[in-house]
């Protein structure tokens, strides 16, 4: 359908921009580099995955994917299976480069999962305590952070599972819950918001100035390719 066909041509979005696909220099900051059309695929499907998890206005598309792939499991741990699309399974192959990048600040706790979401300096919880503590502490997979705050503080649930205690204390006192909805920001992004060039700046393979740069770059000219 419809949504499918978006979510196939999500995968060359980016090869239609020349840049990423010919020889680029920078006669400031790096030598010639030689840019596949992989790292554009990249950026492109990692600009999905930006706006499926930020999307509160619920796209189409977004709409979709939770509703027929999602089907209220958890982005970040869903498996990847044989049967899943090639798109599909691009995307989820770039969680593990997304996750870092994407960073919860709290705000009432409502959406960010407790267990799986950046949001913690220990994140993820379910990682760094392991399955023997959330069966402990009685909560579900699908927790959100909503349950460690009350009246917009911090505070220790009552469960069997010992621990909480350094959970809690390593919260940065900067990330005192607002009560206003939460939000996911881009890090190392000017704005906190993901965008092309900050994703390829970061992608990129980064090289020292060349001694002959100046042959090949200089003012009015473009060398052929």
């Amino acid at each position: 359908g419809r949504v499918n066909a978006e979510l196939a041509a999500a995968v060359g979005n980016v090869q239609k921009n020349a840049v990423m696909s010919s020889t680029i220099a920078s006669a400031t900051t790096s030598a010639t580099v030689k840019v596949k059309v992989q790292e554009g695929d990249k950026i492109a499907l990692l600009k999905h995955i930006w706006n499926l998890c930020n999307d509160s206005d619920g796209s189409i598309w977004s709409t979709w994917i939770r509703s027929n792939l999602l089907r209220g499991r958890n982005f970040w741990t869903i498996k990847a299976l044989g049967s899943c699309s090639w798109a599909w399974g691009k995307i989820l192959k770039l969680r593990s480069l997304a996750w870092p990048k994407m960073k919860h600040v709290i705000g009432d706790g409502m959406t960010t999962s407790l267990w799986f979401d950046n949001w913690h300096p220990h994140s993820p919880l379910a990682d760094t305590y392991g399955e023997r503590f959330i069966y402990d502490s009685g909560m579900e997979h699908n927790a959100r952070v909503n349950v460690l705050i009350n009246n917009l503080e911090w505070r220790i649930p009552i469960t069997h599972a010992i621990g909480w205690h350094p959970i809690i204390e390593a919260i940065p006192s900067t990330s005192t819950p607002k009560g206003q909805k939460d939000e996911i920001v881009w890090l190392d992004s000017p704005n906190q918001s993901f965008s092309v060039k900050v994703a390829w700046e970061q992608l990129r393979i980064h090289h020292q100035m060349v001694d002959w740069h100046d042959i090949m770059w200089f003012k009015n000219v473009v060398p052929r390719h």
